[in-house]
């Protein structure tokens, strides 16, 4: 049961970032929805031995070995599931013209070739080893790095842009880290019925109060408006608070990208921080819910956050 919560945990974060005076405007309690996106599920199931064919979705749950040619051919999407086991063994090649998505917790090792199309989007995320006779090359059209990406390339490597990413070091890192503890302790003040305070650990206060005035002149306050909103979410998915309470410590949200967002803030979200401070950096976050280490569909979500005075807030 718990599990179909992690969507709402993630709405009530969503619903912080709307949270605005415009909000007094339209009295009737609003409802957050986080859209699905389609998974693996849609996709066919891959042994490592038959031939990929063009246009279509496959996804590697287990482990294979590769020891002929295979490719991924433009238009067709391979994904390695987390537990899943990649391996091209020294007559193995696996030449990628589409897309190559590897997620955290998978592993590939290459003892063999793996050739990165001009046309390629790779994507790895988990475990990615390149033994001493193995070899990457090639001139993808992008190529990525998870956030818990092990890479380790004892063979050789001339793909050019998968050595930036290995020479460079991610600066976002720590931001990802202290966004990341903001908005899950925003996410337990809210489960333990802590409205009020835990939109002061997201917004300045003099704002809150503000929101709250506006609030009042509709007959009701911010903490009664937002906590009516978390009830009818509550009620949607069958559960109680009590429900949420009890197994908090297994939900979370994780940050998962972030896009620099400090020159493209409007006048009227800089005017929330007026006496905050200076305003020092400022992101769109792609944000996801997670239940006992695992992301779970339809969470995935985006956040405005900037950081004023020293600390991490919601802007928007």
């Amino acid at each position: 049961m718990f599990k179909k919560a992690a969507a709402l945990l993630l709405g009530a974060v969503i619903m912080a970032a709307s949270s605005t005076v415009t909000f007094a405007e339209s009295a009737p309690v609003q409802t957050v929805v986080c859209e699905q996106e389609l998974g693996a599920s849609a996709a066919k199931v891959w042994d490592g031995k038959t031939k990929l064919e063009s246009g279509k979705s496959y996804v590697l749950k287990k482990s294979a070995t590769i020891t002929s040619a295979f490719t991924i051919p433009k238009g067709t999407t391979l994904t390695l599931n987390k537990g899943a086991k990649l391996t091209i063994g020294k007559k193995g090649k696996l030449t990628v013209n589409g897309t190559l998505t590897a997620k955290a917790g998978s592993t590939i090792v290459v003892s063999g070739k793996l050739a990165l199309g001009k046309t390629s989007k790779d994507t790895f995320g988990g475990k990615l080893t390149v033994n001493k006779s193995g070899a990457v090359s090639g001139t993808p059209k992008s190529v990525k790095l998870g956030k818990n990406a092990a890479v380790t390339v004892n063979g050789k490597n001339t793909c050019k842009k998968l050595a930036a990413l290995l020479g460079s070091t991610d600066a976002t890192a720590q931001d990802k880290k202290d966004i990341e503890a903001v908005l899950n302790a925003f996410m337990k003040d809210i489960a333990a019925g802590d409205i009020t305070g835990a939109l002061k650990s997201v917004y300045p206060e003099q704002y809150v109060d503000q929101l709250n005035e506006a609030f009042k002149a509709y007959g009701m306050t911010l903490d009664e408006f937002f906590k009516a909103s978390y009830d009818q979410m509550l009620a949607e998915y069958g559960i109680t608070a009590s429900d949420i309470q009890n197994n908090i410590d297994k939900a979370s949200v994780v940050v998962t990208k972030l896009t620099d967002y400090t020159k493209d803030m409007t006048a009227e979200e800089k005017a929330v921080f007026d006496g905050c401070g200076d305003i020092t950096k400022a992101y769109i976050a792609d944000i996801a819910g997670y239940v006992d280490g695992k992301a779970q569909d339809g969470s995935a979500a985006q956040v405005k956050v900037a950081k004023v005075g020293g600390k991490w807030y919601i802007c928007g």
